[in-house]
């Protein structure tokens, strides 16, 4: 594992963080590549793809979410929203209300009242 978080580290290049992040997603494995994020967005970094796992991330580990999602204007409010639903409804509220998602917040207080 620390060998594939090195490698992460060094890689350049073009290629897609939305199949990265699908791919460790997909393996239960998202917070491998936390280190690489964090070093993307202190880069610069606006790609909605690096904010959303990053977003991912920090509601899996209960590091400020709600702050993040609130203050965060780089992350796909549907993208985030859904994967709160089952999570936290709480919180995918404040993405979808951030967002303007009006159906699927309305949508979600529904179905948790």
């Amino acid at each position: 594992e620390d060998v594939i978080k090195q490698l992460i580290m060094v890689v350049r290049g073009a290629f897609s963080t939305d199949e990265l992040v699908a791919e460790v997603e997909q393996r239960n494995r998202l917070k491998l590549i936390l280190p690489w994020l964090e070093n993307r967005i202190h880069e610069g970094s606006v790609e909605p793809a690096t904010h959303n796992a990053l977003a991912k991330i920090y509601i899996d580990l209960n590091n400020n979410p709600e702050r993040f999602l609130k203050e965060n204007q780089y992350y796909d409010s549907r993208v985030v929203g859904k994967y709160c639903e089952k999570r936290d409804p709480h919180l995918a509220c404040v993405a979808y209300e951030r967002g303007q998602c009006d159906q699927e917040l309305i949508k979600v207080c529904n179905e948790n009242s």
